[in-house]
């Protein structure tokens, strides 16, 4: 069984193209173009195509460039490990984040308290599509409780799409977060579907 998630309650799906995934049948954002954006991704690689970080690794797609891992900024405890389409914007982002883990609240909960970060501050037009528990399987079959959380929000004019995976192991807390144009998004639903597959959890 190659599935890596089941779904707990309402299923969160990741829309599927009905034309293979080649760099000619995934939609472009025709109603806001997007400075230095190609609008368009070959599908995925396998290994050596893959980011190594401290606490998972996870393959990386072609042409995608890893612009980070296991940064750190200055005060703060989280872990960013960072892959984008374009180095010259985020609008297409792969991003893992770690933090030390916070025993104290539930995942759930942790998504609660960073949509409610989220929409009570400056994230322009921030909208929830969906919050969801589900279970979520890594690529060496290990299962974590987990949330998913999807929502839109706007940077710089720009109307986006992002899911974000959170779970918890025994001593980090995870978030395993994929974006792109909204426009885009249903396209690029499989090939996002196959990077949280190729998870793997140290």
């Amino acid at each position: 069984d190659k599935t890596r998630i089941t779904i707990a309650g309402p299923a969160p799906t990741a829309p599927t193209p009905t034309t293979p995934l080649t760099t000619t049948s995934l939609p472009t954002a025709a109603t806001t173009p997007i400075a230095n954006a190609p609008p368009t991704t070959p599908p995925i690689v396998s290994a050596p195509g893959r980011v190594n970080a401290s606490a998972l690794s996870f393959d990386v797609p072609s042409g995608w460039t890893v612009s980070a891992v296991d940064e750190m900024p200055a005060g703060s405890s989280a872990r960013d490990t960072k892959v984008v389409l374009d180095p010259a914007t985020t609008n297409y982002l792969i991003r893992a984040y770690v933090t030390p883990l916070d025993s104290s609240r539930s995942v759930r909960r942790k998504a609660e308290d960073l949509e409610a970060g989220l929409s009570g501050r400056s994230t322009a037009g921030y909208s929830r599509v969906e919050m969801a528990d589900f279970d979520f399987g890594d690529a060496n079959g290990r299962s974590f409780p987990a949330v998913w959380w999807e929502y839109d929000h706007d940077v710089d004019g720009i109307r986006l799409r992002s899911i974000n995976i959170l779970f918890d192991t025994a001593n980090l807390s995870i978030g395993f977060v994929t974006r792109t144009p909204v426009g885009v998004a249903d396209g690029y639903g499989t090939l996002f579907e196959q990077v949280r597959q190729s998870v793997e959890v140290r």
